[in-house]
Order: structure tokens, then C-alpha cells, then sequence
């Protein structure tokens, strides 16, 4: 729906931008200008230094594949420490970590990957490299991507929580976009933002929504769970249904309003 939008539209100067917290690179596979999309939490198709030794981030070729084992769900080219694939490896795995976050406010902090060690319960795996450290044993990664400044491992250029080794995502584009908008608004033009299926487990999306709603913004917000917006009620239009079948009758409503304004004398 989104590639067709843009097929029939062809704008000279787009008057929308892209805010998700989805690391999927739906928008631009669906044709979306990268340059109009901000992904807050970054996206797989990005690597960086696992450090990180710098700032560069790169891309994966398209036609770039993880060998993943069904069985196990792990990428076949990793091994224990000893190089071996113990009858237990992939079950029972348990992740410690550090501090649990409150779910109303995202995380200001981000996370040291040293806390995360992966065990097993009956101790049927080495204990594995922990991400934060230096690989003692290379054969556990031997075959895996590479850091292209320092040689050391890549990581996804994904924000986890706590994580203080992420590359921040570019946001110029956005606040650039953010600060039009706003000028546009305080010239009686209006500015709609259409949020879908952001809950509140990590509300990033759902406070920047209202941030955007304080300048004077309106919000259709699409949730089938948290539909409301108590802060801006009167701004808020709450569509509690899916994504998809909300979309679909914003369209025929769109299509209905078209045909009614061009009929008319």
C-alpha cells in the first residue's frame, strides 16, 4: 500500500517523513527515500564495531545470508569454545542481566553488553565470549563479520537496552523535517501524524507522537491495545484495530472524499 501511494503521488518535495522504532527496514524496502526515514533503533542491515574502535557503519550486500541451523537457531558457523556442537547446545539458554527498566519512560541509558553471559544449566556448553570482552578463544569466531577498521567482531547496528556501544541512528534529516513542520503549523497548515501499532512497553514513538501534538500536530493513532491518548484527547483520533484494516479504510475514505470534492459543481 505504501509503494503504491508513492507511484501515484511522485512528489517533488515529499511533505512527510518516516519515524518508526522497527529495525526491519519495512519503509524503505518499500520504496520510501532513506533519507526521508529515521529509524530511532537503528536496523539489521547495519553493522558497526562491536567496541566500537569508531563510527563507521556499514551495510551487508543484498545478497549477504546467515547460515542458520533450524534446530538449534543458531548460525552454523558458530561453535562453542572447544569447536564443538554439544547435544544441549540452543536449549535451556538463560540470560543473565542487570537492572529491569520501568516500562512508562524509555531508557536515557543504554547497555554494556559485559553484563550478558549465556549459560546452560547443566553446564553442557563452554562459557561462551562475552560480547563486551575480547574473544579469548578465536575459534569461536573465527568465521564471523568483522569490524573493517580494527578487524575485531561486528555487532548489528541495533539499539538493545542499556546499550552503550550503539551507533547513533543520524537524526539531522528528521529535525530538519521536524523544524519545516512546525514553521508550516504556525502558518495554519496542517501536519496529521499516523501512528501504528506502537505500544508501551518502549514508548519512544508513542511521547514523540505527543511531542509533535504539543507544536500543534493532529495524531491517528492505531493500536488495538493502548488506542487513547489521555494527555491530548481532543487531538487524538483512537482507531483500535489493526494497522492494515485501518489503513485500508483511511484509503477508501480518502478515495470517497476525492471523488465527492471533484463531482461537485
Amino acid at each position: 500500500m505504501i509503494r503504491k501511494k508513492l507511484e501515484m503521488t511522485k512528489l517533488k518535495e515529499p511533505d512527510f517523513f518516516v519515524y518508526t522504532s522497527n529495525v526491519d527496514t519495512a519503509f524503505q524496502r518499500a520504496g520510501v527515500d532513506p533519507a526521508l526515514i529515521y529509524e530511532i533503533h537503528g536496523d539489521v542491515m547495519k553493522w558497526q564495531c562491536r567496541i566500537p574502535c569508531c563510527q563507521k557503519v556499514w551495510s551487508l550486500p543484498d545478497d549477504y545470508r546467515f547460515q542458520v541451523d533450524k534446530d538449534t537457531r543458531r548460525t552454523q558457523r558458530f561453535r562453542n569454545a572447544e569447536g564443538q556442537k554439544g547435544e544441549e547446545e540452543g536449549k535451556d539458554l538463560i540470560y543473565r542481566h542487570g537492572k529491569v527498566l520501568e516500562i512508562e519512560e524509555p531508557s536515557n541509558r543504554k547497555m554494556d553488553f559485559r553484563g550478558l553471559t549465556p549459560y546452560t544449566q547443566n553446564q553442557s556448553l563452554n562459557r561462551l565470549v562475552r560480547f563486551g570482552d575480547e574473544a579469548s578463544n578465536r575459534k569461536c569466531f573465527d568465521e564471523e563479520l568483522r569490524c573493517q577498521v580494527c578487524d575485531g567482531l561486528a555487532r548489528p547496528n541495533v539499539l538493545m537496552f542499556d546499550d552503550d556501544r550503539w551507533i547513533e541512528t543520524d537524526e539531522s534529516n528528521y529535525k530538519t523535517w521536524v523544524k519545516r513542520a512546525v514553521a508550516n503549523m504556525k502558518l495554519g497548515k496542517k501536519v496529521v501524524i499516523l501512528e501504528g501499532g506502537c505500544g508501551k512497553r518502549v514508548p519512544t514513538v508513542r511521547l514523540n507522537s505527543n511531542k509533535l501534538v504539543a507544536s500543534g500536530a493532529d495524531l491517528i493513532r492505531i493500536n488495538l491495545d493502548f488506542p487513547l491518548n489521555p494527555k491530548y484527547p481532543s487531538k487524538t483520533v483512537s482507531l483500535q484495530t489493526s494497522v492494515l484494516n485501518a489503513l485500508v479504510g483511511i484509503d477508501e475514505a480518502i478515495r470517497r472524499l476525492c471523488y465527492r470534492t471533484r463531482s461537485q459543481p
